[in-house]
């Protein structure tokens, strides 16, 4: 797992988002998110995902973390289960300025 250093470059953002992104994707289209005890691995990887947008937006790639936050809405609409956590995804990009993902708020 990685974990956010201050001093990152971009290519250490893009590691960190990919990775994350390709895990949370992978355990979506499992199905894993059913079984409850994989509900604390999916809020750890979304709170991952949510720093990395942070990192993005910190260092100024308003583009690249509008792109990690598209990515991960659209993987969670692979399940309905996900639902509110879509609708924390955009919750959070109105918070932070980003245009939200899907049909808006």
């Amino acid at each position: 797992m990685f974990f956010v250093r201050s001093g990152m470059t971009r290519k250490n953002i893009d590691e960190k988002a990919d990775f994350l992104l390709e895990q949370f994707g992978r355990t979506v289209s499992s199905g894993a998110l059913s079984v409850p005890e994989r509900k604390d691995a999916i809020d750890g990887l979304i709170t991952n995902l949510m720093g990395s947008v942070s990192d993005y937006l910190k260092h100024g790639f308003q583009s690249r973390a509008q792109s990690v936050v598209n990515r991960a809405f659209h993987e969670s609409s692979h399940d309905r289960g996900l639902a509110p956590l879509q609708e924390h995804l955009k919750s959070y990009c109105v918070h932070v300025g980003l245009k939200p993902p899907g049909n808006g708020p």
